[in-house]
């Protein structure tokens, strides 16, 4: 017991969550109502078709967690990005906040304040510390690993800006905050002796903690792309020069000579001298993913161990076909457990497979799923709404509300989707073999059916899969097509509550199925 008390007292205080995000007059969110999100301390996953607002969603998050920027410069980005359908007279009133599960008052970011400033102040530690420690990451960002560098990729820039800023050095200062502090002094009117001498004990800081920082990121890089799938390509070195201050003598001359990290790749151990050219696309975007994360890992080292860690991801991967996404599901719950994550995503297809793949995983307790709707009328905003984790039970939901407003027809198709996701959802937690078809494509329902049929030997699940394939024939399929429906409203409840019972029996085991898994885990 005394050792229970022990470990608990010595253990870290749990990180707060994020339990709502509401944004008001912020670039395609007009006000006066502000557009909540509520996700509970879970990870987020949003769809939302291009032009909805995901990417307002992801600079409203990327301002509130802001650093190093003055009063100024927060409320100018703010008003700048103010929406332009918001009505006259509540202009000005834009906000982006974020209410944590901590009890304590929403962060809130403000015309009159930001969470960051000491004064009035004091700063909210909260959004602080996971300012320094975020990764905001938009597919851009990941361009800028491999793209518009010339014949010569020099990660310089990123390595001030983003993946190592928070790198703490001799002193207690961050890189990125010697970094800024060198190149203010390029504003000065005049460099005296003072100065110079500054500049220079900065610089000597600067170098030291960037090659320091570059050796402990090194060894965490080729890992993540292990468990990206891309074993074949190799980080072997990211070398720096160190900088040095050029001394001149004019204000518009001044800088800083040899800001320089190269990196050393290889691929399938051949040295790869132009890896921009020679990699493809799907290669080129795993490697800048690994070497962010990698950046977050080294950062979740040196970070307050009780604040919050953010991560948000606006369409990453683009690059990548839907066979090498799913990898990244694997490497966010591996190694980011203890960061809260939003996934952006305009990708419907790439949506419901995390979806389904998180749900047959049980992973998805783990997150919630929403979706951006806009209104035809612009000066309205987005709807935001939660759906469920399976794509078959969105559907049931969808068709119920047809049902109920008259539409036979639109009902009828909803529930005819809903049957065969939740046919394929059956047969992924159940372990049901089915063919394979090349090109891959979709399998109808029957073909599903049949392979349940032919797996349940002992007829557990005989009268529901009658059920579905009376009314996939008889009734979805004709009110899913066009002309005068044959059915009645009475009809489409009984193929909804068939389908019901069908995602209600992926709960339950039956006993030969419990004997058979309990023989497996032995």
């Amino acid at each position: 017991m005394a050792k229970k008390r022990a470990a608990a007292a010595t253990a870290p205080a749990r990180r707060p969550r994020i339990k709502r995000i509401e944004i008001n007059d912020f670039r395609a969110f007009p006000g006066p109502t502000p557009v909540a999100i509520d996700l509970d301390g879970q990870n987020l996953f949003l769809y939302g078709e291009n032009g909805v607002g995901k990417s307002t969603i992801f600079h409203a998050l990327d301002g509130l967690f802001a650093y190093g920027m003055s009063k100024a410069e927060l409320a100018g980005a703010l008003r700048d990005q103010a929406n332009r359908f918001t009505p006259e007279d509540k202009r000005g009133h834009g906000t982006v906040s974020v209410t944590y599960d901590d009890g304590n008052d929403a962060a809130v970011w403000s015309a009159a304040s930001h969470p960051i400033e000491t004064q009035p102040g004091p700063a909210d530690p909260r959004i602080v510390n996971a300012a320094w420690t975020k990764a905001i990451l938009s597919y851009q960002s990941l361009l800028a690993t491999n793209h518009d560098h010339g014949d010569e990729i020099n990660l310089f820039d990123i390595c001030v800006d983003s993946l190592l800023r928070d790198y703490p050095l001799v002193g207690g200062d961050r890189l990125g905050e010697v970094w800024r502090r060198l190149t203010d002094m390029l504003e000065r009117g005049q460099i005296r002796d003072a100065q110079l001498a500054q500049i220079n004990a900065d610089s000597r800081m600067f170098n030291d903690g960037l090659t320091e920082a570059l050796t402990a990121i090194l060894p965490l890089v080729d890992p993540i792309l292990d468990q990206l799938g891309h074993t074949d390509i190799r980080v072997r070195a990211l070398r720096p020069k160190r900088i040095a201050y050029n001394n001149s003598a004019s204000k518009d001359g001044r800088g800083y000579d040899d800001c320089e990290v190269i990196p050393e790749i290889t691929f399938h151990d051949a040295p790869v001298e132009y890896p921009q050219y020679f990699l493809n696309e799907a290669r080129l975007s795993a490697l800048a993913l690994a070497i962010y994360f990698a950046g977050r890992k080294l950062a979740e080292r040196q970070a307050v161990n009780d604040m919050p860690r953010i991560m948000v991801l606006d369409d990453v991967l683009i690059g990548l076909d839907q066979a090498n996404r799913i990898p990244l599901l694997d490497v966010l719950a591996e190694e980011f457990r203890d960061w809260q994550v939003i996934v952006l995503t305009h990708d419907r297809v790439w949506f419901d497979i995390a979806r389904q793949y998180q749900r047959v995983g049980k992973a998805d307790k783990f997150w919630a799923y929403w979706q951006l709707h806009q209104p035809r009328d612009h000066n309205f905003a987005p709807l935001a709404t939660n759906v469920d984790s399976s794509v078959a039970a969105q559907a049931l939901t969808t068709a119920r509300q047809f049902l109920k407003d008259g539409h036979l027809h639109a009902a009828g198709n909803a529930a005819r989707l809903a049957t065969e996701f939740a046919l394929r959802e059956f047969c992924a937690v159940k372990d049901v073999m089915v063919p394979y078809v090349a090109p891959p494509a979709f399998l109808p329902a029957s073909k599903f059916l049949e392979c349940i049929e032919a797996r349940d030997t002992e007829k557990h699940y005989a009268s529901i899969i009658e059920s579905v394939r009376m009314y996939t024939t008889i009734l979805l399929n004709p009110l899913s097509h066009g002309g005068t429906p044959e059915g009645f409203p009475s009809e489409v409840r009984g193929a909804i509550e068939v389908v019901d019972k069908l995602l209600f029996s992926l709960k339950v085991l039956p006993t030969s199925e419990l004997k058979r898994r309990s023989h497996a885990a032995k």
